[in-house]
């Protein structure tokens, strides 16, 4: 798998015009990649910023360090009873409030 360029993620990202600064944004993409994680998807018509994979052993950290950044996130686990990996989605907290 080939290393993902933070900077393209985050303009790809930007380019949907969604309410979201690009230092910001840039963070989130980072903290992901250096997570191990890889994002998967840009906007969503629900709102979310992006969907990233991670490794399963890194979700609890990250999920934690997102929230702490005001972000609300969906998580979906892969591999029961052990979590091989989640997808999870991110967005900003309003999102996750509306249900």
């Amino acid at each position: 798998m080939s290393k993902q360029n933070p900077d393209q993620i985050v303009d790809h990202l930007l380019s949907a015009k969604k309410p979201v600064s690009k230092a910001h944004l840039r963070a989130v993409v980072d903290l992901v990649l250096a997570q191990g994680g890889t994002v998967v998807t840009g906007y969503d018509d629900d709102g979310y910023y992006c969907g990233t994979r991670v490794p399963g052993h890194v979700v609890g950290n990250l999920v934690g360090q997102l929230t702490t950044q005001g972000l609300a996130v969906k998580v979906f686990p892969y591999g029961i009873p052990v979590i091989d990996e989640a997808f999870l989605q991110i967005g900003p907290a309003t999102i996750g409030e509306q249900g």
